[in-house]
């Protein structure tokens, strides 16, 4: 066996032990919590120790549907004013209305157009957040990064990167950078949804995810997954280390596995599922579209219904409760890792502070570079060159 073929099965061994050193905990957990029927940490907390003042504002990403959703209904019930970043402008209306049923017609709620698949949209929804902040009187005091996707296939989007890890990490990364500098002095918090699927990465190529989907030789879906959550739990670790803690505190959570839309793209057989599928009947506009997700979602609840099943799986209600508490909970570490409520350890790949770095300085160069390129653009045609001019002088004050 050569070098390499053993560093490369250490290293798959490492991360199964974690992912199964995890899953155990995490089952005894719910185990216990099941046995004792004793409220969480978070039903714990008292509402006087929150570590975001109630007289913030909160914008969460994925907020029209599943942990998300969830997240801002809770957070509005405790009285924050709540910001919904969604791409689907329906959705967002319908995640209005059901916050205000569950918070109260008076739940402060606001929403933003935020396609995280588009560079250009995080540029606009980062100014629209913050001049909704102005518009509800309520300074941004906590940002949710929880939006995210698993794509089956490889994609790229227009900005040129494969879509799972641009949405997943890089226009968080973005959001984030260009709403630091607006939310409230002391004590902001950024909390970003990962996963226990980090393990499925020993490292990342930054080299593929720019490569065109053509050029591709191997790509593998989980592996791809599990890199863009590595980058999740890399980023709010090098985001830690950037800040104070009196300034702002950093945190990644796994929520655990939860059923949302994060696997619409998965069609698994009932024969490859541990317990029966109800039947799902197709909608006419067969798979995929609004009918569709409420089919799967009506499946979804009669099989978390199950008392074994809600043992590992959990409900979006459910789920969403550790994002909500590292949101509010005091005293929390910056940069730590969070699963069910607890301080919960990370995959090897997760300690690395060189690739955390080198993942901070690629990022930032590519969001850098295309703020500069729209800066430009934008210039360019407001005020352009006379015919004969040169472009240099443009291009250098962006160069610089």
């Amino acid at each position: 066996m050569s070098m390499s073929t053993l560093a490369t099965t250490i290293s798959r061994i490492e991360r199964l032990s974690f992912q199964l050193d995890r899953e155990r905990e995490t089952f005894l957990r719910r185990v216990r919590q099941r046995i004792a029927d004793a409220a969480d940490p978070l039903s714990r907390l008292p509402s006087s120790d929150f570590a975001i003042s109630k007289e913030c504002a909160i914008a969460i990403t994925g907020a029209t549907e599943g942990i998300g959703l969830e997240a801002a209904a809770a957070l509005a019930t405790f009285g924050y004013a709540t910001i919904l970043c969604a791409r689907d402008a329906t959705k967002a209306r319908a995640a209005v209305d059901y916050i205000k049923v569950k918070a109260g017609s008076g739940a402060v709620v606001a929403t933003v157009d935020l396609d995280l698949s588009a560079f250009e949209s995080v540029e606009q929804a980062a100014a629209d957040i913050r001049a909704a902040s102005e518009r509800l009187g309520a300074p941004l005091g906590g940002l949710l990064l929880n939006a995210g996707v698993w794509p089956t296939e490889r994609r790229m989007t227009a900005d040129g990167l494969e879509v799972g890890f641009q949405v997943n990490h890089v226009s968080h990364f973005a959001l984030a950078e260009l709403l630091l500098p607006h939310m409230v002095a002391d004590g902001a918090r950024i909390v970003t949804t990962a996963s226990s699927a980090h393990a499925l990465a020993d490292g990342l190529d930054l080299r593929r995810i720019e490569q065109p989907a053509s050029d591709a030789t191997v790509w593998d879906s989980s592996s791809a997954y599990g890199e863009s959550k590595l980058a999740n739990v890399l980023f709010a670790r090098a985001l830690a280390q950037r800040y104070p803690p009196t300034r702002l505190t950093s945190l990644a959570v796994h929520p655990g596995v939860v059923a949302t839309s994060l696997f619409r793209e998965f069609k698994p057989s009932a024969a490859q599922l541990p317990i029966p599928l109800p039947p799902i009947p197709l909608p006419p506009g067969g798979l995929g579209g609004p009918s569709f997700d409420s089919a799967v979602a009506s499946a979804g609840k009669a099989i978390l219904d199950n008392p074994a099943v809600g043992l590992v799986f959990k409900k979006p209600e459910d789920g969403c409760r550790t994002l909500v508490y590292a949101l509010l909970a005091p005293g929390l570490p910056s940069g730590s890792y969070l699963s069910d409520m607890e301080l919960t350890d990370v995959a090897p790949a997760a300690k690395d502070s060189a690739a955390a770095d080198a993942l901070w300085r690629w990022t930032e160069a590519w969001v850098g570079a295309k703020m500069s390129k729209a800066k430009l653009v934008s210039k360019a045609a407001v005020d352009p060159p006379a015919e004969g001019e040169s472009w240099e002088p443009f291009l250098e004050q962006f160069r610089a």
